[in-house]
This record gives C-alpha cells, sequence and structure tokens, in this order.
C-alpha cells in the first residue's frame, strides 16, 4: 500500500529524524517513492540543520534562506566540491556528537575525511538495507554474504571497508582478502559449499572480481538460483587492465554459477555519500526516492536538462554530522521519472568517467 498521502511533512528538528528516519526503514520505500514535495521538504530541513549548526556551511550558503528550498529551488542548494572532504576536511563537520572519521581510498592522490556520527551511520545502512531487500529479493537474515575484501581492522577507517564490516552486521559474511592477498582457495571453497536454497552475495571491486572469475574458468561453481555478485568502487591502481562491463559479466555468470547477467549487480557510493545506488537486474542504478541527483554544466554549474551528460551533484538529506550537498568529480546522466521494468520508477544514475585533476581543479576554483 502506498503511504506517499499519510507520510508527515517535518515541522521541526525532532520531527524532521524522527519522520525521515521512518521513511528510510519504511516496507518497500523504493517502490512507493514519494511526492516531490516530501523530498524537498526533508532536503530543507536539511539545509537548514547545517546551516544553523555548521558555521562554515553557513558561510559558504552566503545567507541563502533554508525556508526557500523547495521542490523547484533544489538546484540552488549550495554544494561542496568533494575536494573539499579532502583539502579543508576539519571545515565539514557539522555539530559536536562523537564521529567516525571515514576515509576514501585516495584514487587521485589525496584522501578524503568524512565525519559520520551515529544517525549518519544508521541511515547509511538504512539504505543499503532498502537497497538489498527490494532491488535483490533478499531477506537479511537468510543471507551469506563473500566479501573479497579486507576486514576494517586492517583496513583502519577507508569507507568501503567500514561499509563491509556494518553489512556483516547484518548478514553472515566472510572476508577474503588478508595482509592485502586474496585468500582465493578459500573463497573457491566457501562458494562451492554455499546452500542453493540460501541467498548468497560475492562483493567486491570488479579487478578482484574478474581474477575470480578467471581463477574459475577450468572450474566453474555449480549453478546456484539465488547468487548475486555485486561489484563495488572501479579499477583502482588496474585502470590499464580495465574491461568492459559487458566482459565483466560474461566471465561473471558461468564461472560463479549465476542464473544470468541479472544477477551481476553495481553498486555505487562514494565516501562523500550517504546513501547507496544499487543496479536493478536491468542494470538501472536507481536513485533512492529522498536522493535528489543532477548533472551540471562543467564550465558554468548550471543544472543541465535531463539526459544531458553532465558533472554529478547529489542532494542527501540524511547526514547529520556533515552537509550532504556534494558536487562530485564524476561525469554522468540523470534519468527523471524512469518507469523501469524491475517495478521501481524514480531517476536512474548513469556514470560515464571521473573528470581529471585539472577538470577538478577548475570546477574547483568556479566554486
Amino acid at each position: 500500500m502506498s503511504t506517499t498521502a499519510t507520510r508527515p511533512a517535518p515541522t521541526t528538528t525532532a520531527d524532521e529524524v524522527s519522520a525521515l528516519d521512518a521513511w528510510l526503514s519504511a516496507t518497500d520505500v523504493m517502490r512507493d517513492g514519494a511526492a516531490p514535495e516530501v523530498r524537498a521538504a526533508f532536503l530543507r530541513d536539511a539545509v537548514a540543520h547545517h546551516v544553523a549548526h555548521n558555521p562554515a556551511y553557513a558561510r559558504y550558503a552566503d545567507g541563502l534562506d533554508p525556508a526557500s528550498i523547495d521542490v523547484d529551488t533544489l538546484d540552488r542548494i549550495p554544494l561542496l566540491p568533494s575536494g573539499v572532504f579532502k583539502r579543508a576536511a576539519d571545515l565539514v563537520r557539522t555539530g559536536d556528537a562523537p564521529v567516525v572519521q571515514t576515509t576514501s581510498s585516495g584514487t587521485q592522490g589525496t584522501v578524503s575525511r568524512v565525519p559520520r556520527d551515529d544517525a549518519t551511520l544508521m541511515r547509511f545502512f538504512a539504505s543499503v538495507t532498502a537497497a538489498t531487500h527490494e532491488l535483490l529479493d533478499v531477506e537479511h537474515a537468510e543471507t551469506v554474504v563473500h566479501n573479497v575484501g579486507p576486514r576494517v581492522d586492517e583496513s583502519q577507517h577507508l569507507w568501503i571497508s567500514y561499509v563491509m564490516s556494518g553489512v556483516s552486521v547484518l548478514h553472515e559474511t566472510d572476508f577474503y582478502v588478508r595482509d592485502g592477498a586474496v585468500e582465493t582457495e578459500r573463497l573457491v571453497d566457501a562458494l562451492a559449499a554455499d546452500d542453493p536454497s540460501v541467498p548468497s552475495l560475492v562483493v567486491g571491486p570488479p579487478p578482484l572480481l574478474w581474477d575470480l572469475a578467471h581463477a574459475l574458468r577450468s572450474r566453474p561453481l555449480p549453478a546456484h538460483p539465488r547468487r548475486f555478485a555485486v561489484t563495488i568502487g572501479g579499477w583502482k591502481g588496474r585502470q590499464g587492465q580495465a574491461v568492459a562491463r559487458d566482459a565483466l559479466h560474461d566471465a561473471l555468470v558461468p564461472s560463479l554459477g549465476l542464473r544470468d547477467v541479472g544477477a551481476v549487480r553495481d553498486a555505487f557510493n562514494m565516501v562523500e555519500l550517504n546513501t547507496i545506488a544499487l543496479e536493478c537486474a536491468h542494470h538501472a542504478k536507481h536513485c533512492p526516492p529522498w536522493l535528489y541527483v543532477s548533472a551540471r554544466d562543467a564550465r558554468t554549474l548550471a543544472p543541465v536538462e535531463a539526459g544531458e551528460p553532465g558533472l554529478l551533484a547529489y542532494c542527501d538529506p540524511t547526514p547529520t554530522s556533515f552537509p550532504g550537498f556534494v558536487l562530485s568529480e564524476d561525469f554522468g546522466w540523470v534519468d527523471r521519472d524512469v518507469a523501469c521494468p524491475c517495478g521501481v520508477t524514480g531517476d536512474v544514475l548513469r556514470i560515464e568517467r571521473r573528470v581529471n585533476r585539472l577538470e577538478s581543479r577548475g570546477c574547483a576554483m568556479k566554486i
């Protein structure tokens, strides 16, 4: 049943917290969606929160009245270039709640540092729960996760490892990277022992899943109707070996015993974003209904028309300890109100490439 008509709009800080958290954890939140006005109301309250509790963001917003934010003015929300989290991380923290300093992998040579308090972390994992339940049709209590990555204690506070450590609270999870090396044989043995009646997720960066597929070429796993391969991140450190997405699909399906290419998915997130965007079986990356994504002209930063390429910007109301309004370093497209065959209707994200350092520096200078 749709809850859009009865979902309350926030009126105070306390109401905003309870209403937003209830929305994030609602059954079928991806399929139910929400009226654009509901998303705008939560974003308006998020802007007000960060203006009130983050002096640096308040100065950056330069007198913006949060009350002016509505469904037609979301593109006026002041965006922080993702480089700010690398070069001035001390300025992004909102409030004084205890935080964990989560970090990026430093793809372009510098590391982003993003402060996350308990509320922010819980909301991120609510987005993971919604995406895996509705787009993978996976119930958390019965799922086994094979993480082709390290435990968080081996990677300090690297965000992706922190994420997978949190996932291990929701699912039975094992980790297969120790001291920087993949324990391939242990992983293969564990996959071979999977119960085909229990959902199984093989999660890891594309190059490591590509390596796994090739290790299994001469000994493919038996068919598993409920197994998924989920890629996270990119080809960091191995860009010269990157293969086309279709080639990765074609390698993973027979080697892992997947039912078809629809069982290979990609999950998008970046350390500065507090929401996950997961592909459905039709390989559409669905933006959750609370997340507003736009593409911007790289020269003027003005929003481009729907379906036109541009620099991707994210407005996320879920983080409380840092402003979730970020201009990324990725080029891509946003297709609006797509009625996907998977049953989800909403915005779909397509990411083409990351801008180079010179392009990124130019965009930051414009801001």
